[in-house]
């Protein structure tokens, strides 16, 4: 789950995992493009713009609107089996305040 306040975008790019959930040191070869799409709970709350080779989209919130969610999804098959991944995106119309900081690693 990604909470954002109205107004912010979401970025996502698919990580390729191994069975223990590492990343991938070989991107696997697709069968065809990654397929996204999005459930929102009011029409018209977000935009999701996906990138020309598919592997990365993004999620623009309307500043303004009403507290709402939308499920971004995106579909990949290699070898004839297909993987599923999905988030939901929950939006806040409460204004900002500073609750804490965070440190994030990545593993590469």
């Amino acid at each position: 789950m990604t909470p954002v306040t109205a107004g912010h975008k979401v970025t996502y790019a698919i990580a390729y995992l191994d069975k223990v959930g590492n990343p991938m040191l070989t991107p696997p070869t697709l069968d065809g493009p990654p397929s996204w799409s999005e459930a929102q709970s009011a029409p018209g709350i977000d935009t999701l713009t996906v990138a020309p080779d598919g592997n990365s989209a993004v999620v623009q919130t309307n500043p303004g609107d009403a507290a709402s969610t939308d499920t971004v999804s995106v579909s990949v098959s290699v070898g004839g089996v297909t993987f599923n991944a999905s988030d939901v995106v929950t939006i806040s119309v409460a204004p900002q305040e500073l609750g804490s900081i965070a440190l994030v690693g990545t593993v590469q």
